[in-house]
C-alpha cells in the first residue's frame, strides 16, 4: 500500500491556517486595543503549543528532552513521523512610562539558538522535520515593535 509522507510544513501549514481563521472569528468584534489585552494577558506560548500540538492528538509529546544540542528540550516532539518543532510567542506590552516604549519585547539572541539549531538539523538531513514558528497578535504596526 502507497503511504505518502508529508513534510512538517504542509501539516503546520494547515494547522496555523486553522488557528487564524478561529482567532479571525472569535476576535473579529475586538477593537485594537481589547484585541492587545486579550493577546498579551490571556495568553502564554504555552497555549499555542498546545494549540499546534492536540492537532497531532496522542503522537505529540510535550517539551521533549533533547540531548543533541545546547537546548535543554523542545516544545513538541512526533516521534513517529521524527518531527520537532519549537515555538515562540511574542506579546507586545507597553511600558507604563510616557515613551511608551515596548517593554517586553525581545532581542534577536533569544531566538538565535532556535534559529541556529533549526539551520544545524537541515544541515544534518531533517530538512522538513523540523519546525521552528514564531507567533504573535496581529495587532502591531510591524514585527520590529517585539522582537
Amino acid at each position: 500500500m502507497y503511504k505518502k509522507e508529508h513534510s512538517i510544513d504542509e501539516y503546520l501549514e494547515l494547522i496555523c491556517s486553522l488557528l487564524i481563521d478561529q482567532f479571525n472569528v472569535r476576535y473579529e468584534h475586538y477593537s485594537l486595543d481589547e484585541l492587545k489585552k486579550e493577546a498579551n494577558e490571556r495568553y502564554v506560548e504555552r497555549d499555542w503549543v498546545y494549540k499546534i500540538g492536540e492537532h497531532f492528538k496522542d503522537l505529540a509529546y510535550y517539551e521533549i528532552p533533547n540531548l543533541n544540542s545546547s537546548q535543554k528540550h523542545h516544545d513538541i516532539g512526533i516521534p513517529s513521523k521524527d518531527f520537532i518543532i519549537e515555538i515562540k510567542y511574542l506579546k507586545n506590552w507597553e511600558a507604563a512610562s510616557q515613551s511608551k516604549s515596548r517593554s517586553n519585547s525581545k532581542v534577536w539572541k533569544e531566538f538565535e539558538k532556535d534559529f541556529q539549531w533549526l539551520a544545524e538539523e537541515i544541515k544534518s538531513g531533517k530538512k522538513g522535520k523540523r519546525a521552528f514558528i514564531l507567533i504573535w497578535c496581529n495587532c502591531l504596526d510591524y514585527l520590529g515593535q517585539v522582537v
